[in-house]
C-alpha cells in the first residue's frame, strides 16, 4: 500500500461501541452495510480510521498517530499500514469493483402430482384431500421431465397431496429417472408398506418423510389421529430395506410442536437419519385458516432457531439440519444473503408453475401453466427474469430494509412468505426474529473476544 493512497470510510459505515468494563478498554464494532462485512477494532485503531477522510494520505495519517501516541513515525507508519490493508482485504474500508451477482439458473423441477391425500392436515398449504378436477396426466409429467431436462433441471422433487395416492405413481419415478434427472420424493410416509418400500428400494433416490411431531399427541394433532404409528411404521420398513442414508425427516415448526423439536432430533439420531429439515409454515391453504393458533412468534422463533443451531453445532459430521436461520450468516465476509428463487421451479397438479416452492396462489406471480405455454420458454421467459430481479432488489426498495444495517445479511426474508401473508413483497419478511438472531450472532462473536481477553 503506497504512502500516497488516499483513503476514504465508507460513508454509511455502521459503528458501534462496546464498552466492557474499567479494566478493559472499549471495544468498537464496525461494519460495512452494502458489502456486508465486519470487524472489531479498538481505541487506536478507531482513531486511523476517523482520519481517513478521503483528505488525509497515509503519511499525514501516520504523522497524526505518531504524534498522539508517541511512537515513531516508522514504527506509526507500519501501524497505519497494517490496519489499513487488513480492512481493505475484508471489504470494510473501501467499496471494490461493482458486485457481479451470480444468476439463479434453473436446476430442479418440485412437481405436485395430486392434490388428493389420505390426510387433512392443519398446516397444508395446499389444502390437499380431494383431487383436482383434472390433474397432470402421466404423459403430460412425461413432457413436463423432458422440457424440464432441456431447460437445465439436474433434478426433481415429486410431492402432493400424497404422491403414493397415483395409480401410476412408479411410472412418473421412472419417467424421471429415464430422463436422467436425480429425484426424491415428499410422502406423510403412512401408506409405506413392504411392496411399496421394495420397489422404492429399486432406485437411488431421497424419501422425504414428514413427521411433526415426536409423539403421537402432538403429531397427531396436526395431521389426524393414527398419524403418527403409521408414519413411523413406513418408516422403519424403509429403514429395513437398508434406505437410512437416503431418507430425509421434515418437521414443520408451529405453537402446537416446538418443544418436541429436540425430542424429533434425538429420534431421527437413534434411526441414523442423516438430515432433518425445518421447512418454513406457508400462508396458504388450511395453514392460512389456522394461522393464529399454528404462526410461532418472534419470541418463539428465536427459540426454535437457537435449538436448531446448537443441535446443529453438537452433531456435526453426524447429522444434518436444515432450517431458515443458517441463510444468515455472519462469517462469510462480503457474501450477500440471495434468495434461491428460479433455481427451483414449482408446478402443482393442475399445472400451473411458479418461480419457487414459497408461492401458492394468485396470478402476479404466477408464470403460466404447462397446458398452455411450453415449460422451456417460461423458465427462460422475461416474467420470471423480472420476478427474481424484483426479488434481489427489494432491500433497497423496502424503507424498513434500506435503513437496517443488516440488511445484507438478511436479505428482507422469504418474498413469497411475504407476499402471501401480506398481499404484497414489498415487505420484510420475520423482520423483528432475524434482526434479533443476526445481532444475537454478533453478541456471541463480542463474547468470544471478551472471553479471550480475560483469560
Amino acid at each position: 500500500m503506497k504512502d500516497s493512497y488516499v483513503p476514504r470510510s465508507i460513508t454509511d459505515l455502521y459503528t458501534e461501541k462496546i464498552t466492557w468494563n474499567e479494566s478493559h478498554e472499549p471495544l468498537f464494532f464496525i461494519l460495512n452495510p452494502e458489502v456486508p462485512a465486519w470487524a472489531f477494532i479498538n481505541s487506536d485503531s478507531m482513531d486511523i480510521l476517523n482520519l481517513c477522510d478521503g483528505h488525509n494520505s497515509i503519511e499525514n495519517i501516520a504523522d497524526s498517530i505518531s504524534k498522539k501516541h508517541g511512537i515513531s513515525k516508522t514504527d506509526s507508519t507500519t501501524i497505519v499500514k497494517q490496519f489499513l490493508e487488513r480492512l481493505v482485504r475484508n471489504r470494510v474500508l473501501s467499496k471494490h469493483a461493482k458486485e457481479t451477482k451470480p444468476e439463479n439458473v434453473f436446476s430442479c423441477l418440485a412437481l405436485e402430482i395430486t392434490k388428493r391425500c389420505n390426510l387433512r392436515c392443519r398446516h397444508c398449504y395446499l389444502s390437499a384431500g380431494e383431487p383436482y378436477q383434472k390433474e397432470l396426466t402421466l404423459e403430460e409429467i412425461q413432457a413436463l421431465f423432458n422440457a424440464a431436462k432441456n431447460a437445465g433441471a439436474q433434478s426433481t422433487s415429486i410431492g402432493g397431496g400424497e404422491p403414493l395416492l397415483r395409480d401410476d405413481f412408479f411410472a412418473v419415478i421412472d419417467s424421471a429417472v429415464s430422463c436422467g434427472l436425480m429425484v426424491s420424493i415428499g410422502t406423510n410416509g403412512t401408506l409405506i408398506d413392504q411392496d411399496i418400500s421394495q420397489k422404492l428400494a429399486e432406485y437411488q433416490l431421497k424419501i422425504q418423510i414428514s413427521l411433526d411431531g415426536a409423539t403421537a399427541k402432538t403429531h397427531d394433532k396436526l395431521r389426524g389421529k393414527g398419524a403418527f404409528a403409521q408414519a413411523v411404521k413406513g418408516l422403519d420398513i424403509l429403514l429395513s430395506q437398508g434406505l437410512g442414508k437416503d431418507i430425509v425427516i421434515a418437521f414443520t415448526s408451529t405453537k402446537l410442536n416446538l418443544e418436541e423439536i429436540p425430542d424429533i432430533i434425538q429420534f431421527g439420531m437413534e434411526r441414523g437419519i442423516p438430515v432433518i429439515q425445518f421447512p418454513p409454515l406457508a400462508f396458504s391453504g388450511r395453514a392460512k385458516a389456522n394461522w393464529g393458533e399454528l404462526k410461532l412468534s418472534s419470541e418463539e422463533t428465536i427459540e426454535f432457531w437457537n435449538i436448531v443451531s446448537e443441535k446443529a453445532a453438537e452433531l456435526k459430521g453426524r447429522m444434518d439440519l436444515l432450517a431458515d436461520c443458517f441463510s444468515m450468516n455472519i462469517s462469510r465476509s462480503g457474501v450477500k444473503s440471495r434468495c434461491t428463487i428460479g433455481t427451483q421451479i414449482r408446478v402443482d397438479p393442475a399445472g400451473n408453475v411458479f418461480p419457487c416452492q414459497c408461492f401458492h396462489n394468485g396470478r402476479k406471480y404466477s408464470l403460466g401453466n404447462i397446458r398452455k405455454s411450453n415449460f422451456e420458454e417460461i423458465v427462460s421467459g422475461q416474467k420470471l427474469m423480472n420476478i427474481k430481479q424484483e426479488c434481489f432488489e427489494r432491500i433497497n426498495l423496502i424503507e424498513a430494509c434500506r435503513q437496517c444495517p443488516w440488511r445484507n445479511f438478511c436479505g428482507s426474508g422469504c418474498m413469497g412468505s411475504a407476499y402471501e401473508a401480506t398481499g404484497t413483497s414489498l415487505r420484510p419478511n420475520a423482520c423483528e426474529a432475524r434482526k434479533q438472531w443476526i445481532q444475537g450472532l454478533f453478541k456471541i462473536e463480542v463474547d468470544k473476544i471478551m472471553s479471550t481477553c480475560a483469560e
